[in-house]
């Protein structure tokens, strides 16, 4: 295209350019409608995960001064726990176990 047909180029108008594809005219209304419900989608998901974190916050500091784990509050904080089958690793036996916690799911493991 042009300086000359860019110049007189409709404001509605964008040139798309896409990696493997030639460049081509867009309405400029569609490509950012979708990037903004693409965006307030991601927002929705943060803030669904920023609410369950909170929950899960205050769950743990309502058990935090607890002298036994019993039942109540072992399904209070958790959802499942995941046992995997026995392993020998230099003639130990292994056995993965993971937990998935109520509102935030799997917390990784973080290395010392």
């Amino acid at each position: 295209m042009s300086q000359d047909e860019l110049a007189v180029m409709d404001g509605g108008k964008c040139i798309l350019q896409l990696r493997g594809v030639r460049p081509f005219l867009s309405d400029k209304q569609e490509s950012n409608q979708k990037r903004l419900h693409d965006l307030a989608m991601m927002q929705s998901r943060a803030d669904a995960q920023e609410s369950e974190v909170r929950t899960f916050i205050k769950e743990i500091r309502r058990y935090s001064a607890i002298e036994e784990l019993d039942e109540a509050v072992l399904n209070r904080l958790i959802s499942r726990i995941l046992i995997g089958e026995v392993k020998k690793v230099d003639g130990q036996k292994v056995q993965e176990v993971r937990i998935v916690y109520n509102f935030v799911g799997e917390i990784p493991e973080i290395a010392a």
